[in-house]
C-alpha cells in the first residue's frame, strides 16, 4: 500500500508498506443511478434520476448519503454492507504486485478510463472493461467519479497504521476519496492517490462503491 519515493508521489501516500487484510467482497461495478433510485423510492429521499444515465455513477452524494445507502441496502440484504476502508479499496484497485494502476503500469488513455475531461461527463459503468480492469475484475476504480470510502483523513496516518485492516485515523474533518474522475488529470488516476473532502459534501464528481465482509470471514 503507497508509494516509493521514486515517480510522482506525493507525501501522503508514503511510506510503502505492506497490509494485510481479512478477506471481502467490494463492488465490481460503481453504484448506479438506477440502483440509488429504488434506494430513494423507499426510503422518501429527495433525489431525481439523470435523463438517460441509469447506469451511470450516482454524483452528488456526499459521505453521509453514502454511509445511509449502505445502512439501507444492508437491512434488505442481511449483510453488513459499507463503505470500503482506504486499504480495501486500494487493493481492489491494483492487486499485490505494487502497479500504478488498475490495468498495470502502462501510462492513461482514452481506451482504459474516463479522465482528464476526454468524454467531458460519466460514463456508464463497466464501458472500459475489461481492459481498464483491476486484477480483481473491478471496473471504474481509475476514472469516471472519485469514490467515497471509509477512513477519516491523515497525511501521516501511513507512518503509524495498524499492521493490519487499517481503518484510518479516529476521528478528522475529511475523509478520503480514491480513483480520480472524469474531469481531472492522469496524476490522481495513480492507484495510490489520495484526496479529502468534507463529509457533507456533495460534487458532480463524487460516487461511490460497497464492500462487505465475504461470507465465512
Amino acid at each position: 500500500m503507497g508509494s516509493t519515493d521514486a515517480g510522482s508521489a506525493y507525501g501522503d501516500e508514503k511510506p510503502q508498506h505492506k497490509v494485510p487484510l481479512d478477506d471481502y467482497l467490494i463492488g465490481k461495478y460503481l453504484v448506479t443511478n438506477a440502483q440509488y433510485a429504488v434506494y430513494a423510492q423507499e426510503m422518501g429521499v429527495n433525489w431525481t434520476m439523470p435523463t438517460g444515465k441509469e447506469n451511470h455513477p450516482v454524483v452528488m452524494i456526499n459521505w453521509d448519503d453514502a454511509v445511509a445507502f449502505c445502512a439501507w441496502i444492508s437491512r434488505v440484504t442481511g449483510r453488513k454492507v459499507m463503505l470500503p476502508t482506504e486499504a480495501q479499496w486500494e487493493k481492489a484497485a491494483r492487486g499485490t504486485d505494487g502497479r500504478i494502476y488498475p490495468w498495470g503500469n502502462e501510462a492513461p488513455n482514452a481506451n482504459l478510463l474516463n479522465d482528464n475531461m476526454n468524454m467531458k461527463d460519466t460514463t456508464a459503468v463497466g464501458k472500459y472493461s475489461p481492459t481498464g480492469d483491476s486484477p480483481y475484475g473491478a471496473a471504474d476504480m481509475a476514472g469516471n467519479v472519485w469514490q467515497w470510502t471509509a477512513d477519516w483523513h491523515s497525511d501521516t496516518y501511513y507512518a503509524n497504521s495498524p499492521a493490519s485492516n487499517p481503518k484510518g485515523p479516529t476521528t478528522g474533518q475529511y475523509r478520503v476519496l480514491r480513483g480520480g474522475s472524469w474531469d481531472f488529470n492522469p496524476v490522481s488516476v495513480r492507484a495510490t492517490f489520495r484526496v479529502s473532502g468534507r463529509p457533507n459534501l456533495r460534487d458532480v464528481y463524487f460516487g461511490f462503491r460497497v464492500a462487505v465482509s465475504a461470507p465465512g470471514s
